[in-house]
């Protein structure tokens, strides 16, 4: 459900061999997103990068829900999410 200006943004940032990137799509339509994160060069850059993509996440859904962004709801989607994704990601960060 990604637009094609988007899709091409993605797809360039996605393959320019760059590392501590990623790129998070959210389709509001659907309740659906997409959350990749590319190569980074250490733990310490990954767990940036992890956070970062989260936050993303965490306000598309949030603005989606019309949830207050200052509001601990986000702080909350954020939490959550990353506890779900910790089993997956544990590697990329211990």
């Amino acid at each position: 459900g990604i637009d094609k200006e988007n899709l091409s943004t993605a797809y360039n940032n996605l393959t320019s061999g760059r590392v501590n990137n990623g790129i998070t799509f959210t389709n509001p339509y659907y309740r659906e997103a997409v959350v990749v994160i590319a190569m980074s060069m250490n733990q310490t850059e990954y767990f940036n990068l992890i956070c970062h993509e989260l936050h993303h996440l965490s306000v598309h859904i949030a603005m989606d829900s019309g949830y207050d962004l200052e509001g601990e709801e986000v702080c909350y989607i954020n939490g959550d999410i990353a506890g779900m994704l910790y089993p997956t990601l544990k590697h990329l960060i211990a």
